[in-house]
């Protein structure tokens, strides 16, 4: 597209000495441009990298779908009537000084004194990233505007629009296209925060987890402030630097421009000494900072503008957990001598809703564990979204399936009555001679009933006997009242997590199934 309308510029300009615009926006064959969008301003004084004196201003803005499609819908008016002759695309700018100050334009050696309506300065720009730069020079209302102590002083207001510029064959006549007038952008002593530095991220959570092709990876949760969220919007690109450090050695950094949220999966590999990156290598201490590039700037460390560090958080690999409930901390400790911690849950916050696939993991330890045999994958992987290879041991098993017959929804968390649901699986396989999942109907749990559950209308029909079968050997109890909570049935509970499996409970009914069924 780029190629097509800057050769079309020179044809054009031929046209702009003679093409009697008014100062109406058009549509014709190509439409009416949309305004520019997510407009900015920025002074430069200097140059970082050479520490030549700009005293130039950079226009940055997103250029929008209406131009990006332009070339073709250019191709598509041609080819069907010969309709549209040679177009030109330009950017209007206009200033102010202050904000009582009125509009004004700046000079340009393309502008037309003899037909000028418009009073306008128009401008190439760079179509593909929407970037102007141009000099202080041209603000010819402004002389001082190249003044660092001027700027500091005082605000100058930019605006912009489009002008698409053509000639219709069918009417014989020259057509403007203009857009609306941008929203406004600003440099000086009443710019907003973006051009300054970013406020620092404060870290809640950090976990070192493994991918399903079992490379390691941080999942951090953070704060996002509000003043991040601004300088996303600006048309710069924000970055997020996570630095960790094993055992107190030195730090090591892995930086990207991934889309900021509250929860992210920061990986390290190929970056510095990430091949060290070990789910039990030590204990590493995690901090991240935001940094923030101007648009048209080069993401290079002289044009990053870096917030502070957060705060620290640590992650004990080399124990059991990264944290925990301080009732469960016991049981992890002896869950942990049991052998019955999957490596996918080690140095995790335990605290946590656990997913299908490490619940998975789990019962493969407790069926390991319970009938002294060691679970293999499954060589023929059954499931297109899923290659872990503890869900594919519990696969061979026969513990667990598919949500379908080819998808195994590894991210999903589990509720209460799953858990013991797939729980029970396990002791069946070990106990019962013959048991399968599509043999399941034909074996039946021997326990004394205990008594029902005040919610038991809640619990599913497939799972009441695997719910009172664990609840009577006591491996899984109630949440208090006499209430199993078996699943969230209102978006209260949902948010609340009010059914849901965290890892530590997962842990501890996986002792009391090696401690009572064994």
């Amino acid at each position: 597209m780029k190629k097509r309308i800057i050769s079309l510029f020179i044809c054009a300009l031929l046209l702009t000495s003679v093409l009697p615009f008014s100062a109406s926006a058009q549509s014709g064959l190509l439409g009416t441009p949309t305004a520019p969008q997510n407009v900015s301003a920025y002074f430069y004084s200097w140059d970082n990298e050479t520490g030549n004196v700009l005293e130039s201003i950079m226009l940055g803005f997103t250029v929008g779908d209406y131009l990006k499609n332009l070339n073709t819908t250019w191709d598509n008016a041609f080819q069907e009537a010969n309709n549209v002759g040679s177009t030109l695309v330009r950017l209007q700018v206009d200033y102010k000084l202050n904000a009582g100050g009125s509009w004004q334009y700046g000079s340009s050696w393309d502008a037309d004194p003899d037909n000028a309506p418009l009073n306008y300065h128009v401008v190439d720009f760079e179509l593909t990233t929407g970037d102007y730069l141009f000099s202080t020079e041209e603000l010819t209302a402004i002389p001082d505007a190249s003044s660092v102590s001027f700027m500091q002083q005082n605000t100058i207001y930019f605006r912009a629009r489009y002008f698409v510029y053509y000639f219709d064959n069918a009417s014989g006549q020259d057509v403007a296209a203009i857009s609306a007038w941008s929203s406004t952008a600003c440099v000086g002593k009443d710019a907003q925060s973006v051009t300054t530095k970013p406020e620092a991220p404060v870290l809640n959570s950090a976990e070192l987890l493994k991918d399903e092709d079992g490379v390691p990876f941080f999942r951090v949760g953070i704060t996002v402030t509000d003043n991040i969220k601004a300088l996303d919007t600006t048309g710069g690109t924000t970055l997020v630097e996570l630095s960790y450090r094993i055992d107190g050695g030195a730090w090591d950094t892995t930086a990207g421009d991934w889309l900021i949220e509250k929860t992210m999966d920061i990986k390290p590999e190929n970056v510095g000494n990430g091949d060290e990156i070990k789910i039990n290598a030590g204990t590493y201490d995690i901090r991240l900072r935001y940094g923030y590039v101007k648009q048209g700037d080069d993401m290079d460390e002289a044009h990053t503008s870096w917030s502070d560090y957060s705060n620290i958080v640590t992650i004990a690999t080399g124990a059991y957990y990264s944290n925990a409930s301080s009732w469960a901390t016991t049981e992890l400790k002896k869950a942990g001598d049991l052998g019955l911690i999957p490596d996918c849950l080690k140095g995790t916050d335990m605290t946590k809703a656990i997913n299908r696939a490490e619940f998975a993991a789990v019962c493969v330890k407790v069926y390991e564990n319970l009938s002294g045999l060691t679970a293999q994958p499954i060589s023929a992987n059954p499931f297109t979204d899923c290659t872990d290879s503890e869900v594919l041991k519990a696969y061979n098993v026969g513990i667990t399936n598919g949500v379908t017959a080819t998808t195994f929804s590894p991210k999903e968390t589990m509720n209460r009555e799953q858990a013991a649901t797939m729980l029970t699986r396990v002791y069946k396989c070990v106990t019962m001679k013959g048991w399968t999942l599509n043999t399941d109907s034909q074996f039946t749990l021997k326990y004394d009933m205990p008594a029902v559950f005040s919610d038991d209308a809640q619990i599913s029909a497939w799972a009441k006997d695997s719910v009172y079968f664990m609840n009577a050997n006591g491996v899984i109890n109630g949440v208090g009242d006499n209430k199993f909570a078996p699943k969230n049935t209102t978006s209260a509970q949902e948010a609340a997590g009010y059914a849901s499996a965290t890892r530590e409970q997962a842990l501890i009914i996986a002792i009391r199934m090696v401690e009572n069924l064994k």
